[in-house]
């Protein structure tokens, strides 16, 4: 996803909406731990207080990124 659809300029404009932020989960198992991330990739949305909005697991491509982020901003 970091090549090919993170890079995508409908998804790097539509980004201009959110507050996109990639953690390693080795590095921070406990982020891992609270948010029950098991598998990746995964997308969380998460709303200002920390609280979860929606998930994806799995790579999507650009066409399904774009209306999650826009459902969720």
């Amino acid at each position: 996803m970091d090549s090919n659809v993170y890079t995508d300029p409908a998804v790097i404009q539509e980004a201009q909406n959110v507050v996109p932020l990639k953690i390693n989960v080795a590095t921070y198992p406990d982020v891992a731990g609270r948010y029950n991330v098991g598998g990746l990739p995964v997308i969380l949305w998460l709303d200002s207080a920390g609280n979860e909005r929606g998930r994806q697991s799995g790579a999507l491509g650009a066409a399904e990124l774009l209306p999650m982020m826009q459902r969720y901003r």
